[in-house]
């Protein structure tokens, strides 16, 4: 595995771990680098990056999961207790949505810079689909 792999593979776990935070209780054990590489090479042919662009989002998208996981950190009490009441206060959760669309607003601006209109679509598109995967997962529960 070369060095820019394996920041992206990185990148991508860091990715998966935020969103899992989130969700539920998150065990870095379960994290496969295996998989996340396969899942980072389909990413780079479905999106069409080229080895450049893989190089300049691998920081912007560690930094957007670096700002996720420190809001999430700070707003952990809240999330204990959406998930522990029977009856969450929704408009703190709504403003915990609105803050992690802030930084998804962000992030993607810079991606935007790199990335053309379609290979951003794209990546909005697949963090849709790890988030609906992870809600699945944690109702599932």
């Amino acid at each position: 595995m070369n060095d820019m792999t394996r920041l992206l593979v990185s990148v991508v776990a860091m990715v998966f771990a935020t969103s899992a935070i989130a969700q539920a209780n998150f065990d870095p054990s379960n994290i496969d680098a295996e998989a996340i590489e396969e899942r980072l090479i389909a990413i780079k042919e479905e999106l069409k990056l080229t080895d450049e662009q893989l190089e300049q989002i691998g920081p912007i998208l560690t930094e957007g999961a670096q700002k996720r996981r420190a809001y999430l950190e700070e707003n952990q009490e809240t999330l204990q207790n959406a998930r522990s009441s029977g009856r969450p206060n929704l408009r703190e959760l709504a403003g915990l949505r609105r803050g992690m669309r802030k930084i998804d607003g962000e992030t993607d601006k810079a991606l935007g810079e790199v990335l053309d209109e379609e290979q951003l679509k794209g990546i909005k598109k697949l963090r849709e689909e790890m988030r609906d995967e992870l809600r699945q997962r944690a109702q599932e529960r």
